[in-house]
């Protein structure tokens, strides 16, 4: 293996550091976590498994100030690139606004070759709360149903992030439908 390869792995391991068990605390009692992907035969890659991503996830949004972080659904895309989706709950005040749901978006190593695109490398970040007023928040500040006024020649780069807002409805409600304690797994809806 390259001394390149190596160091990644090194890499990987240190940031999931702390967060090596499921008893870690950092997944939901009602976490759902995917099946590991498929490898390509013949193919040296390091990839995330999907708990190693939960656990990636977790830390990050400590290190950002998140409060209270529980992971509550992994999920692994293959387009426009290979990534997995990672959404969770948790605390975290910015400008007066309140977040309680996260959504990262972190590689899972497949498209790497050595040099660009390595595992866990965080490609997008979104974040839903609500305002001093009540009214829904996100990060980045802009949001997903940002329109550009009259004289603006285009959309702002943070916009792209909303690309990976797959499912917006459910991760609006992921913060209900994943309470920070429940206390009967039947009498919280996933759907």
């Amino acid at each position: 293996m390259g001394r390149a390869f190596m160091a990644l792995l090194a890499v990987v391991s240190v940031a999931a550091d702390g967060l090596s068990s499921p008893d870690a605390g950092f997944l939901h009692p009602l976490a759902v976590i995917g099946d590991d992907p498929v490898l390509v035969e013949g193919k040296e890659t390091v990839m995330l498994s999907p708990m190693d991503a939960a656990r990636t996830a977790a830390g990050l949004l400590g290190e950002m100030g998140a409060t209270g972080v529980l992971v509550c659904e992994v999920a692994r895309i293959e387009a426009p690139l290979t990534a997995y989706v990672v959404d969770a709950v948790g605390a975290f005040s910015m400008n007066g606004s309140t977040f309680d749901a996260f959504r990262l978006v972190l590689r899972d190593g497949a498209e790497y070759d050595g040099e660009l695109y390595p595992p866990a490398e965080q490609i997008a970040f979104i974040a839903h709360g609500v305002d001093p007023s009540g009214e829904a928040a996100w990060y980045p500040s802009c949001g997903p149903d940002y329109v550009p006024a009259g004289d603006e020649p285009s959309f702002p780069d943070a916009l792209f992030e909303f690309e990976f807002l797959i499912g917006r409805e459910s991760f609006e409600t992921l913060s209900v439908r994943y309470p920070s304690e429940p206390t009967d797994p039947d009498s919280v809806s996933l759907d």
